[in-house]
């Protein structure tokens, strides 16, 4: 990873953002995705933001910066659009 970050080139993990660690949706969430790339990808870095937006910006800005392969959040309820504009990389 270190070796990764330091020539700008892509992370392959997952990073999934989730809204509150404690509920059983969202563990199974994390479980399925895990599964499903298994074999593929070597992690998935989970993170949750508490159901707050600053934390969630926080982790999804924390991902990007890794330059993960894949970033997957599941917003908190009632922060309307998720804190994302449109990106290509």
């Amino acid at each position: 990873m270190a070796r990764n970050m330091r020539v700008g080139a892509r992370d392959a993990a997952i990073g999934l953002v989730i809204p509150d660690m404690g509920n059983p949706f969202f563990g199974t969430v994390a479980g399925g995705i895990e599964s499903a790339v298994r074999g593929a990808r070597p992690d998935v870095i989970v993170g949750s933001s508490s159901e707050t937006k600053e934390l969630e910006r926080s982790l999804v800005a924390t991902f990007l910066a890794r330059r993960g392969s894949s970033a997957l959040l599941c917003g908190a309820v009632g922060h309307g659009r998720p804190p994302l504009s449109a990106r290509r990389t």
